[in-house]
């Protein structure tokens, strides 16, 4: 580099530093963080600088399960085999949902977003075999779109997985999951996890007090990243979108933004066919800021 004399010491030129930044802007992307669960702890498998495994600790407490310094990697090995790898985007958002679709006898999960003549919109990534997950088509592949057109030809929308990263309890010999809008929320309902049904819900009488006995008597499993079918709901046929509000706890945020949390049967809220088409979503969000015009309205919410 080139450098410039000047009183109290010697600097780098800017071209010194716009050669810098370059130079670094061009470099390599440090390695991912991998995310497991293990033994129901949510872990960060931590990478060295070539990409190597170099620790395992939990995100929360930081317990270093596995480190290359001190344990034999057959230790690491042993840990991974008892768990399931995630995506960050599961522990960032809770959950994640890929679409179901069928042609013939043939059943795909569609990463991204689907697209037919109805919906020309669309920006799909992958179709994997649901049932193998083997990965069939991506769009960065040659003639992606002929292929596409061809496997996914008069094709219809089934439902979709969802997967999402639930606490554990168990509690009379039944395991309950706790649902929540996000990941560290408290639940809005508990489930019965091998029947799906409703063992407490946010919305009933006294549910607080009820949530507190519960978990202060149930035995902590940990976390657990949970699949589940969710079958598609008919398109809506009314074109405005109609909310109950029942469906939803309400908090306020700020002085007119409040906070909608979907807490009602089913997995979401739909659209209305109007919004369903300008956000390319049948579905609402489970979770919803929105800013009222005045404070009549905030208080009316």
């Amino acid at each position: 580099g080139e450098f410039i004399e000047r009183e109290g010491g010697s600097s780098k030129s800017p071209v010194h530093s716009s050669l810098v930044g370059s130079l670094l802007s061009l470099g390599p992307e440090p390695p991912m963080i991998k995310v497991y669960i293990i033994q129901g702890e949510v872990c960060d498998l931590l990478p060295d600088i070539a990409g190597e495994p170099m620790r395992l600790e939990v995100k929360d407490t930081l317990e270093v399960l596995w480190d290359e310094d001190v344990h034999p990697r057959s230790q690491l090995k042993a840990l991974l085999d008892t768990g399931k790898e995630i995506s960050q985007d599961l522990y960032d958002n809770g959950s994640f949902f890929r679409y179901v679709i069928q042609r013939r006898e043939k059943v795909f999960e569609l990463i991204g977003s689907f697209k037919d003549q109805d919906n020309p919109s669309g920006i799909p990534e992958q179709l994997l075999d649901n049932e193998t997950k083997k990965v069939l088509w991506q769009s960065k592949e040659v003639d992606a779109d002929a292929t596409y057109r061809t496997l996914t030809k008069n094709a219809r929308i089934l439902g979709h997985n969802l997967t999402s990263l639930r606490e554990l309890y168990e509690l009379k010999g039944q395991v309950l999951e706790a649902v929540t809008p996000e990941y560290g929320a408290p639940p809005t309902k508990l489930l019965v996890q091998s029947s799906r049904v409703v063992y407490w819900i946010a919305t009933e009488a006294e549910a607080e007090s009820k949530l507190e006995t519960i978990l202060s008597t149930a035995a902590p499993l940990g976390w657990d990243a949970v699949p589940e079918f969710i079958e598609a709901t008919p398109k809506p046929h009314e074109e405005h979108t109609t909310l109950d509000m029942l469906d939803w706890a309400v908090e306020r945020k700020e002085k007119l933004l409040v906070v909608f949390t979907f807490v009602g049967h089913g997995a979401h809220a739909m659209f209305g066919t109007k919004l369903a088409a300008a956000v390319g979503k049948f579905a609402v969000p489970n979770k919803v800021t929105l800013k009222a015009p005045d404070e009549d309205t905030r208080n009316e919410w």
